[in-house]
């Protein structure tokens, strides 16, 4: 981990190999033989002796469970965006569906109007009622619009 060999650190102070103070995140760093900062996980332990104490120091290099933990916590954001995109896209479809079956109404009701004029009332309402069924045409287009992005 520090790059330097098992021989190099024996008798080293703990206070010279931790860096304080810690990094953002709370933990101690270490620095390696380059004077890269290594983030750790420190567990330090005094082992008595007959003729002192022995400070035993156990570094657990973090670097790639924090890798692994920003990745998790992209990949969960990306899952979220995921569903939220589902979520909307099953509303769109839900959405067009009734609108669809609205305009069937309008435009079945339209037609049967148009049939049952006199030709004395044709000329104006047959030209509002193709008014009506040229509408529930661009609707029925606009339902096809939402039905593809659904």
């Amino acid at each position: 981990l520090l790059g330097r060999a098992r021989a190099a650190l024996v008798g080293v102070a703990v206070d010279a190999l931790v860096a304080h103070p810690a990094d953002a995140e709370g933990d101690p760093i270490v620095r390696d033989a380059a004077g890269a900062s290594i983030p750790v996980a420190l567990r330090r332990t005094a082992i008595p002796l007959d003729g002192g104490t022995v400070e035993h120091l156990e570094l657990r290099d973090l670097r790639e469970p924090r890798r692994l933990a920003r990745e998790r916590a992209e990949l969960h954001e990306q899952l979220l965006a995921t569903r939220r995109l589902e979520s909307l896209g099953t509303l769109a479809g839900g959405v067009a569906h009734d609108f669809n079956n609205l305009l069937g109404i309008i435009r079945m009701n339209a037609e049967l109007a148009d049939t049952a004029l006199d030709d004395a009332d044709a000329p104006t309402v047959r030209d509002a009622l193709g008014a009506v069924r040229d509408a529930s045409d661009r609707g029925r287009d606009l339902v096809r619009r939402i039905l593809t992005f659904g």
